[in-house]
């Protein structure tokens, strides 16, 4: 704080020249390092532009600032560790971004690329078992029995996400079914794991069976047959299947807020290819029911 001024001035802003509204000081500068908290860090309060009645005058549409202030004061008492979701301005997305980004509040906004690991493996349970790279980069499926699962290290909310928010992952090896599979011989047949994303709740590694179950709140392509799967079949968007997947491939999934998923299959854009995801908070995923399948996470 500049010398003279103190956190918890109150502070007259007019918004646009249709609102006013008194703020404490703290509230402002609440994103260190932001161009707002600089502004009203109090050194630049002579220099400030100024409404006829004294106030501070901030050359914004209240529609776009309201929400924005209304964040920060919320996040002033926001928990250590905790993530408070940034407001929605339906049909002003853009336009809250570039206020957002104007004020240096980028920090704010999800990433629009997703940099995640898998989580770690939890061990050997009953002859299921997933190999985690030690970096978390590569996951890998050695065992045979049942359908099993691997999270991204990172969830987000869709309300958070200003923009699209993409990740990327690479099939290094399909994988096959064991001889004594029920549709397998000669080292069974080529199969492979689905990929996309999960409701943020869901936890269970194992499915406990030979059969994946479809209820679960999970949105995946299958790269063996390029089969779209949903909870709801309706949330399936577009032709289905879609082309195939094969050893070497790369699946770019984008998330957007609206609740619509786009997928690329190397450089074959699906566009959207499900809607409707009703997941708050979402998380990559990697299912597999095959022996030797070996998946591999691609950086932005």
């Amino acid at each position: 704080m500049a010398a003279g001024t103190s956190r918890d001035d109150v502070l007259s802003l007019n918004i646009g020249g249709e609102k006013t509204v008194a703020v404490q000081r703290s509230t402002l500068c609440i994103v260190s390092n932001s161009m707002l908290a600089s502004s009203f860090s109090g050194r630049w309060d002579k220099a400030l532009s100024r409404h006829g009645d004294g106030s501070f005058f901030v050359d914004m549409d209240p529609a776009l600032f309201m929400p924005l202030l209304s964040y920060l004061r919320v996040k002033s008492m926001e928990p250590p560790g905790s993530s408070l979701a940034l407001p929605s301005v339906p049909g002003r997305e853009g336009e809250f971004a570039a206020m957002l980004a104007y004020y240096g509040l980028d920090s704010l906004c999800t990433r629009k690329q997703l940099e995640f690991k898998f989580l770690p493996a939890e061990g050997r349970q009953a002859g299921i078992e997933i190999v985690t790279s030690v970096f978390g980069m590569v996951v890998a499926r050695s065992s045979e029995s049942h359908w099993l699962r691997s999270f991204g290290s990172q969830s987000t909310g869709l309300a958070q996400m200003l923009a699209p928010v993409r990740f990327k992952l690479q099939i290094e090896v399909l994988g096959y079914n064991s001889p004594t599979s029920r549709n397998g011989n000669d080292g069974g047949p080529i199969n492979g794991p689905t990929l996309g994303l999960a409701d943020s709740d869901l936890r269970a590694r194992t499915m406990g069976s030979d059969w994946r179950d479809s209820s679960d709140a999970v949105w995946v392509f299958r790269a063996r047959d390029g089969m779209l799967l949903a909870p709801n079949p309706q949330d399936v968007v577009g032709p289905n299947p879609r082309t195939p997947a094969a050893a070497g491939d790369t699946i770019t999934f984008a998330v957007h807020r609206d609740g619509t998923v786009a997928m690329a299959l190397n450089d074959d854009d699906f566009g959207i290819i499900f809607c409707n995801v009703t997941a708050v908070f979402w998380k990559p995923i990697v299912e597999m029911n095959s022996r030797g399948c070996r998946v591999r996470i691609l950086q932005p």
